[in-house]
């Protein structure tokens, strides 16, 4: 017998939460913060834009790329995938 009110009790519970969820969420009122959330939010870059400083460059010939080949009169290092493996098996 109390196993079945437990069961009756859990859905009993479980139905009245979803129906209350739904209700609120169908209400009137939740459509109207809905809808004026909306609106700010389509303002809000508007105005963050206007106080938005705008910084001068000067990162300019500060990053110099190497790519390993400026290097003259050193002895080249082979790298090769097979001799690698060949040296392995040996």
């Amino acid at each position: 017998m109390n196993k079945n009110f437990l069961y009756f009790f859990f859905i009993l519970i479980s139905i009245l939460f979803f129906l209350l969820v739904f209700n609120y969420y169908i209400s009137e009122d939740n459509k109207k913060k809905i809808s004026l959330n909306r609106v700010n939010l389509s303002n809000i870059p508007k105005m963050n834009n206007d106080s938005i400083a705008i910084l001068k460059n000067d990162t300019n010939n500060v990053i110099e790329f190497n790519n390993g080949y400026n290097f003259q009169g050193q002895n080249k290092v082979h790298r090769k995938f097979w001799d690698l493996l060949k040296k392995n098996i040996k």
